[in-house]
């Protein structure tokens, strides 16, 4: 049975792989991953600011994460365990050979024999551990809170490939019809979250800040009831909203039958009293089912409900160079 056509609201992968197309995932995670470790354990070496290399740290998993799952999306693969365990697979090698990198850079030792002898790599880290390898406010750092960081880097490491890999693969879908992802179309659909006073009104801001959450449950319950009429009754974004709606559509471009929608509040952030072009978003639902002629509704909604962002931005823009005029005259 096709996995997108199954029972449920929510499509589901068929946890269907191919063994070919993960070792060639794997392959080329290492391609990435092991020049990623290079340059990772040259940076930590050389930057004295812990918040860049707990960044670096971050980006180091993720660039693994992303090359493995885009890899084993393109061999079809859609299955979350194998594209968790690929990556992490893949990391952890990137992740050993990122070590033995530092410690040369570190103590001038050779790399080779260093990945070649992982027992008197240990024993060299132990070493390293005793006598500490960096200094925090003045303090040699070693022993237990050295175990901790070292722990923290690899937490972020492991964790940051595992979870890029399966959230990306997780928000795919699949026509198993077709053998083909489907593809997604960001903004098909905005609808407005309600008028909201403004931010220098604290408790009437604080209200409608909490009744948004209210308010996406609401609409997650109509759209799981395939009810677009609620939508349509939100209406279009106004110019002067801080927080919306965005349909996202996935759909297979050759049968058209495969649908999922994805649903996203958008809002402005807040500083102060002062409402900036930065927004944050927050998943209302992800990979709603739908029928063909479902998707061409939600189409058509959008198509009435024609957003008014770019003019929001536009007036926004406007007032700010007003402002900025006006301090320097």
């Amino acid at each position: 049975m096709d996995a997108a056509f199954g029972p449920g609201l929510y499509y589901k992968h068929s946890g269907k792989f191919f063994a070919g197309g993960v070792l060639v995932a794997l392959f080329i995670g290492l391609l990435v991953g092991l020049p990623c470790a290079w340059l990772y354990a040259w940076l930590i070496h050389w930057n004295p600011f812990i918040y860049i290399d707990a960044l670096a740290s971050f980006g180091f998993g993720a660039m693994i994460g992303v090359a493995t799952e885009s890899s084993l999306e393109s061999h079809k693969c859609r299955n979350l365990p194998i594209a968790g365990l690929t990556a992490l697979l893949v990391v952890l090698i990137a992740y050993y050979v990122s070590w033995a990198v530092w410690l040369h850079a570190l103590l001038h030792l050779p790399t080779i024999p260093l990945l070649l002898h992982p027992a008197e790599m240990w024993q060299t880290i132990l070493e390293v551990n005793k006598v500490g390898a960096w200094t925090l406010r003045g303090s040699v750092v070693n022993g237990i809170p050295l175990w901790i960081a070292w722990g923290v880097e690899a937490v972020f490491i492991l964790g940051s490939a595992v979870f890029t890999a399966v959230q990306a693969m997780q928000q795919a879908t699949f026509c198993e019809g077709c053998d083909l992802f489907a593809k997604s179309t960001t903004g098909i659909c905005f609808a407005g979250a309600g008028q909201a006073p403004p931010p220098a009104e604290k408790a009437a801001f604080k209200s409608y800040q909490k009744d948004l959450k209210q308010h996406a449950a609401e609409l997650k319950q109509h759209l799981e009831n395939k009810d677009f009429s609620y939508a349509e009754q939100l209406g279009a974004v106004q110019p002067d909203s801080i927080a919306w709606y965005r349909f996202d559509l996935v759909s297979c471009p050759q049968c058209s039958m495969t649908n999922s929608l994805r649903v996203l509040l958008v809002q402005n952030k807040i500083e102060g009293k002062k409402v900036k072009q930065e927004t944050t978003e927050t998943e209302v639902l992800r990979q709603l089912l739908l029928s063909s002629t479902e998707a061409d509704s939600l189409r058509k909604l959008g198509e009435k409900l024609v957003p008014m962002l770019p003019k929001l931005a536009e007036q926004r823009a406007a007032r700010a160079q007003k402002a900025a005029a006006a301090a320097k005259s």
